[in-house]
Parts: C-alpha cells; sequence; structure tokens
C-alpha cells in the first residue's frame, strides 16, 4: 500500500493513478477542507481516503458521489474540546504577555491564490493596519513559504506590535489567539471556530 498526504497535487495524483495501474492499493489523508472549489483538498484518486470525523465523512461522499461509504475512514473527531486549549500556557510558552491583545494570522502555502509578491504586500497591509492598534499581530507563515519575506518585515516592528513565528504550533498560537486571520484555502479557521475563537477570514 501507498499513503499520500493527499492526491490533489499532480504528482500525487500520478502516483495514486499509476499505483492503481500496477495493483497496488493507495490510501489518501484528507488535507484541507472538502469542497472541490478548495485546491488543496484531496481528490477521489486514491482507493481509500482517511478523513477527520464523520461530518467529514459525510461531506466527501455529498462532494463526491463516485466514491463508495466503505472506502473512506474516519478517525476521532473534527474538533478538539476547548479545554485543550489553554491561552495562559500557551501565551506564557511563547513570551507573549497574559494581558495583550493578540491577532494571529495564518498565511496559506503554496502558489494556491497568491504570488510571493502579492503575500508580502498583504503582510505589509496587514502590519500597517494594525500599527494603528492596540493589538499584537502574530504572522505564521505556510511551511511551504520562503521565510525571509514576512521574518523581514516583521523584524522592523517592536516585538510588543508584530512579531513573525515560524516555529510555533498553529494550536499554541489559537491557544493564544484573541482573534484568528485565516486566509482562503487553510483550514486554521476550522480549528478556530471549534473552540470559539473570533475569525476574520480573508478571501482570495
Amino acid at each position: 500500500m501507498i499513503i499520500l498526504p493527499d492526491d490533489s497535487y499532480n504528482l500525487h495524483a500520478a502516483v495514486a493513478l499509476a499505483a492503481r495501474n500496477r495493483g497496488i492499493p493507495t490510501l489518501c489523508v484528507q488535507h484541507g477542507n472538502i469542497s472541490s472549489m478548495n485546491v488543496a483538498f484531496i481528490r477521489p484518486n486514491a482507493d481509500w481516503h482517511v478523513v477527520w470525523g464523520s461530518q467529514c465523512k459525510k461531506a466527501l461522499l455529498a462532494e463526491y458521489p463516485t466514491i463508495t461509504p466503505g472506502s473512506v475512514v474516519s478517525l476521532g473527531r473534527a474538533q478538539r474540546v476547548s479545554e485543550d486549549y489553554d491561552r495562559s500556557l500557551a501565551r506564557a510558552k511563547m513570551n507573549i504577555p497574559q494581558d495583550a491583545r493578540v491577532a494571529v494570522f495564518f498565511s496559506v502555502g503554496g502558489p494556491m491564490s497568491l504570488t510571493e509578491m502579492e503575500r508580502g504586500r498583504l503582510y505589509e497591509r496587514l502590519i500597517e493596519a494594525f500599527m494603528q492598534t492596540a493589538v499584537l499581530l502574530i504572522i505564521k507563515p505556510h511551511p511551504s513559504q520562503d521565510m525571509r519575506y514576512p521574518q523581514a518585515v516583521t523584524a522592523a516592528c517592536s516585538p510588543d506590535k508584530c512579531r513573525c513565528m515560524t516555529k510555533a504550533s498553529a494550536r499554541m498560537l489559537i491557544s493564544a489567539a484573541d482573534v484568528v486571520i485565516s486566509h482562503a484555502h487553510t483550514s486554521m479557521h476550522l480549528e478556530a471556530m471549534a473552540i470559539g475563537r473570533p475569525l476574520i477570514y480573508l478571501e482570495d
């Protein structure tokens, strides 16, 4: 069996099809929101799919009726309980003042909707907007991005106004946030909504 992190990208889709031609089963793990509109979401090329929970399974079968229910395995729940997200502990671990007002922006990965130049302009506009407020803006670039630009634009700011945090986990950042800013094609807005964090969702 071949396990794929997703099969929406051309290489992964080709691997799934080549494996099928050779009689090798493939298993695809959900990546992103379930929708044919989401280019980061798995496509039904694999023989088996693993999804986040029963609701995700229902959404997958509704979106792609050619998939058989028996080939979709749901694991656990699609959300964690809010008690797992301790704001005070997360802020202490990341050296964020407990009384600060914090907004966390999660960037989208790859060339799905923005070029690197367009993404850079978005960082600059966010920083410019938040510099006029008493809110600490934390930028979390997608791991697939070039980290040099977000690190450079935030380095010019005071750390109590803006930070670029490449190492912190998404869960830790959502725990520390008062509000989450999520770009299209990321799934961070789902996690924020699951624990009741206010959300600003940016379309393409």
